[in-house]
């Protein structure tokens, strides 16, 4: 009976241990600065953190969610090979940072990010209209991603971004709008 028992309650207790990964969070956002594109993401705590920036050739379909191979933010991201380096085959601009800020503001696609962020690959040169692209940030809390095409800087400036509210849905938000629902998302410490 202690045979069987043990059977049986060994699969729960390993579920328990090994826990699950904290649900994705609306903390990155499409933005417009100064004219040019920029990635905001809100860092729940001054840990590491990464952005990728992909074409997105899965919205032409369902749009399913990136996957990661990891549970904890690298340097090279979810689909990086040993070098840092893509491994998806497709174009992508990502980079890295040790201490993520409160709110983050990257320049899309820029070879000189601010201080503290590192371009890990630069093969994305530029964003092309009629093109999907996806972001994707990860670090402690890893962000839900945000997808778009050329058509959506037109409805962003400097109060409005493009944000996610949920895994499949985004949508054109006020900039404190966002920062406070990403804020109010981050775990407290």
């Amino acid at each position: 009976m202690r045979i069987l028992r043990t059977a049986l309650l060994l699969p729960l207790a390993l579920t328990v241990l090994t826990g699950c990964t904290p649900a994705d969070e609306p903390l990155a956002a499409l933005a417009i600065r100064d004219g040019e594109p920029t990635v905001l993401l809100v860092g729940c705590d001054s840990g590491p953190a990464s952005i990728h920036v992909r074409e997105d050739s899965t919205m032409a379909s369902a749009s399913p969610r990136p996957t990661r191979s990891a549970t904890t933010a690298t340097p090279g991201g979810p689909s990086a090979g040993p070098s840092g380096a893509s491994t998806t085959g497709s174009p992508q601009w990502s980079l890295h940072t040790d201490r993520a800020q409160p709110v983050n503001e990257i320049p899309l696609l820029d070879a000189d990010p601010p201080a503290g962020w590192i371009v890990d690959e630069s093969t994305l040169g530029r964003i092309e209209p009629g093109i999907w692209y996806g972001i994707s940030a990860y670090g402690r809390r890893d962000a839900h991603p945000v997808r778009f095409d050329t058509d959506a800087f037109a409805k962003l400036d400097g109060e409005h971004v493009l944000a996610p509210v949920s895994h499949r849905k985004q949508e054109i938000m006020t900039r404190a709008e966002f920062e406070r629902d990403a804020k109010e998302a981050c775990p407290s410490s």
